[in-house]
Formats: structure tokens, sequence, C-alpha cells
């Protein structure tokens, strides 16, 4: 594309990252659970922000138009004797609409996402990735632990 930007998401953009956000539930699942497309846009976008404190969204413009977004939550841990403020960021969702894949694009957004996370003094960031997405953050630099664990608490 000719004009790409990718910048912190302001107010404005909220009903368009809610809205991929919407087209991502719809392409993954086949179906949304909510009632209807407008009516999950303007949960969202109001969840946007109203978590502003605690989540960062990062858009991808391209040509005037949002073609994806990343959304990175911070989090304090528990202090230790060496460090007493201590955070840790967890990159929550990311999506790039289907014409824009393959071209970089979600590698530029996860770099970004990335660089926030460092910028913002967290001490790692994890993501619990897409099949598909597995090889771009391997790419990025991200690895499995053994010692990383997870349980499903809800179905």
């Amino acid at each position: 594309m000719d004009d790409e930007a990718i910048r912190p998401a302001v107010d404005k953009d909220f009903p368009a990252v809610a809205a991929l956000r919407w087209q991502w539930l719809v392409e993954g699942k086949g179906s949304a659970r909510s009632d209807s497309k407008e009516t999950f846009v303007g949960l969202f976008a109001s969840w946007l922000r109203g978590h502003a404190d605690t989540h960062r969204c990062l858009v991808v413009e391209q040509d005037g138009v949002l073609v994806g977004f990343a959304i990175v939550a911070y989090f304090d841990r528990v202090p230790t004797a060496q460090a007493l403020e201590r955070t840790s960021a967890e990159l929550q969702s990311l999506y790039v609409v289907p014409f824009a894949r393959n071209t970089g694009v979600g590698a530029r957004l996860i770099d970004a996402a990335l660089n926030a996370a460092r910028d913002s003094g967290a001490e790692r960031i994890t993501v619990h990735s897409s099949e598909r997405a597995v090889t771009a953050y391997v790419r990025a630099g991200f690895s499995s632990s053994a010692q990383f664990m997870e349980q499903g608490l809800h179905s």
C-alpha cells in the first residue's frame, strides 16, 4: 500500500477496531455470539474506552482505512526483592484483514506491540496464538516454555 501507518488507536478508531474484531470472530468461528454487529461494535468500543488504563490498542492504517489492530494488556506482577515494581504484558488480540495478510503488515504490527511493551517497562510479553500465526510469532522472537502452563476454566 502507498501510505501505511501503525499508531496508537484514538477514541474515533474504536468503532472501526470493534468492527474488525467482529469480522475476526465471524471469520474464525463462522458466527459471533452477539445478537448483532451493531450491538457488538458499540459494546466493544465502549469496552476499549473503559479499559484504556490497562489495555493499549495499536492500529494499522493504509490509505486512511484501518486494516489491522493489536491489543496489549498490561498487568502488575508480584514484587521481588530485586524489583519492587514489575509489569508484564500480554498480546491479547491481533488481527489483519485478509487482503493485507502475507504482506508484512502482521509482522510490523507484532513488532510495534513488542516495542510498546518494551517501552512501557514490561519485563515480558506473552501471546496465545492461533495455529496459523505461530510462525509469525516465532519469527518475531517468541518461544514456548515448558514452565508456562494454562488451564481453560470455561469451555
